[in-house]
């Protein structure tokens, strides 16, 4: 018998950074304490929920793909990490992404990982990284709001009957 742990990448109100780290930390505490195996899940786009709301507000948007590489990198040699997000039913409108240029590439590198559960496709986009949308990765890791400062400016929107416009 085996103990799986799903682990969540990105909720509501979590900044792109927040998400890395606590994806990194919550993997390793789940191994510490007796996991066999992990589902790194990334937060998708779906109709009718928070996400869907927060992401038509622009106040969501779903994890980079570089930042679900950057927790594989930190964690895929503590055991069997597996990435999923990619094949929801019902279909997301929106799943983790880079850009166009270099979705296919990193998402290849993603499945090669979960096949072969080697990190060198995923070190490899990482060291090698897509000119057009990197740049703009590493600048939003930059941001440094809280997560109360996320649920704040939600709810300021909500107090101020603002909302209506977004349903």
């Amino acid at each position: 018998m085996y103990l799986l742990v799903y682990v969540l990448q990105k909720p509501p109100f979590v900044s792109e950074k927040l998400a890395i780290k606590d994806s990194v930390n919550s993997i390793k505490w789940a191994f510490e304490n007796g996991a066999d195996i992990i589902s790194l899940k990334p937060v998708s786009v779906q109709k009718n929920t928070l996400i869907h709301l927060l992401h038509k507000m622009g106040l969501y948007r779903p994890s980079w793909i570089w930042s679900v590489m950057e927790v594989v990198k930190n964690v895929g040699d503590l055991g069997l990490v597996r990435v999923g997000g990619f094949e929801f039913f019902p279909t997301a409108d929106i799943f983790t992404h880079n850009c166009p240029i270099c979705d296919e590439e990193c998402i290849d590198a993603i499945e090669n990982y979960n096949s072969t559960n080697k990190l060198d496709k995923i070190l490899e986009a990482l060291d090698h990284p897509c000119t057009r949308c990197y740049g703009e990765w590493k600048s939003v890791l930059s941001g440094n709001n809280s997560i109360r400062d996320n649920i704040d400016t939600f709810l300021n929107i909500f107090d101020n009957k603002k909302l209506d416009f977004y349903l």
